[in-house]
């Protein structure tokens, strides 16, 4: 009986240390068995707490899908190699090697980037031009070609460089009659593209405002909801030529002297030009209401004729099963991120995973959903509950001896 006592008060005290979500969303069915990036709208960032961590997706069974979190990066590059056709690769015995490469697009270039097999060598060559491939013009005589050695791998990478040509036709003659020819596996480029990374629009109220004796205009920006603000776009009229200092601010709410307060935050300073977009990249920024104050000084007011605000996308790439429906709920400020061995294997997701976006965002009480397992996994709780049972078990065990000497 004693016993069940103790049982009942360990199970009382692990509930009433359970962690409630207080939204949910779901994610329609799958067509496939596959890996997916669940996006994280708008709808859901009003409710997550600031770094993410109470995201948590459920099968219909109730059991936990790993995932894991990622994001956009707001501006990347991309490195990529682009090889030339190989027309033809001929060793002439007692005189030379000639490659023959092809320019499709005659796109202007300096330089053509060899790869060569590794070899302690070094050769002599020219590098010719051709429209036709039959009347050929220098580019560039008696330069030496080294093939250098890659004590990581097998090949090596050389780069000739020359003036900016475009032919579609480019020959290398390398000198090496009386020597072994180098072997030269391919040739190409690398161009270097960026790209901006992928942004959600947020809707947001505008009020702008002048104040001819502060000689500043003041701009109010409000959303619907808190939210995170990633990117902003200014764009302005009314004046031809101007270049104006101005700050971004955030609302926030304080406490001052025991009185609740509310003041605005500088977060960033910029500038706004003649014939320049203003662009605000912000980071970590989450809020509901803001302001761009602009320094007019003695000049006319500019007129905001718009501001758009963005948010970086977000998402939590799991495998999800083909058919089955799941459930993201999210909304527990205090809930630490979770630990998946998926984190672990990240590698062998593919690049081009499929974006889904989940629906019916709404609200739960927070009785309703009760997440049982986060008592186990806080330590301070564990070794609490193991001393408040002890103290209870010791106190039952001395209560029993007395109850039998007596």
């Amino acid at each position: 009986m004693r016993l069940t006592i103790v049982s009942v008060l360990v199970v009382c005290f692990m509930q009433s240390h359970g962690q409630s979500f207080s939204a949910e969303a779901t994610v329609s069915p799958v067509e496939a068995d596959g890996f997916y990036n669940i996006m994280i709208s708008p709808a859901i960032n009003a409710h997550v707490n600031n770094d993410f961590s109470d995201l948590r997706i459920f099968d219909a069974q109730g059991r936990e899908i790993p995932y894991l979190f990622r994001r956009e990066i707001p501006t990347y590059h991309i490195n990529h190699f682009v090889e030339y056709e190989i027309v033809k690769k001929e060793f002439r015995s007692n005189c030379c090697t000639t490659l023959l490469l092809r320019n499709v697009n005659r796109t202007p270039i300096n330089n053509i980037h060899l790869i060569i097999k590794n070899a302690e060598a070094r050769r002599e060559a020219s590098l010719s031009g051709s429209d036709d491939n039959k009347t050929w013009f220098a580019i560039k005589d008696h330069f030496m070609l080294d093939a250098p050695r890659n004590n990581h791998g097998t090949q090596e990478l050389e780069i000739v460089g020359f003036p900016w040509s475009n032919y579609e036709f480019y020959q290398i003659k390398i000198n090496d009659s009386i020597k072994a020819p180098l072997n030269i596996v391919t040739a190409g480029y690398y161009i270097d593209q960026s790209a901006d990374g992928k942004f959600t629009s947020l809707p947001v109220a505008i009020n702008s405002y002048d104040s001819a004796i502060q000689k500043k205009t003041y701009v109010k920006l409000l959303f619907n909801n808190i939210q995170f603000v990633d990117k902003l776009e200014i764009d302005v009229s009314g004046v031809k030529y101007y270049r104006r200092h101005a700050t971004f601010f955030e609302k926030r709410v304080g406490t001052k002297n025991g009185t609740r307060v509310t003041y605005y935050h500088p977060i960033q300073n910029f500038e706004l030009t003649t014939g320049r977009k203003a662009i605000i990249e912000l980071t970590k920024i989450r809020g509901q209401e803001y302001l761009i104050e602009i320094e007019n000084q003695d000049n006319p007011p500019l007129n905001i004729s718009s501001v758009k605000a963005f948010q970086l996308n977000r998402y939590l790439t799991a495998w999800l099963s083909k058919d089955t429906r799941y459930t993201i709920r999210f909304g527990q400020p205090t809930l630490k991120s979770p630990i998946y061995d998926l984190a672990f294997f990240k590698d062998s997701i593919p690049n081009d995973v499929k974006i889904i976006e989940p629906r019916d965002v709404q609200t739960v009480a927070k009785s309703d959903i009760i997440v049982q397992q986060s008592f186990f996994t806080n330590k301070n709780i564990i070794w609490a509950a193991i001393v408040v049972v002890m103290i209870i078990l010791g106190y039952m065990s001395v209560k029993l001896i007395r109850e039998s000497a007596s």
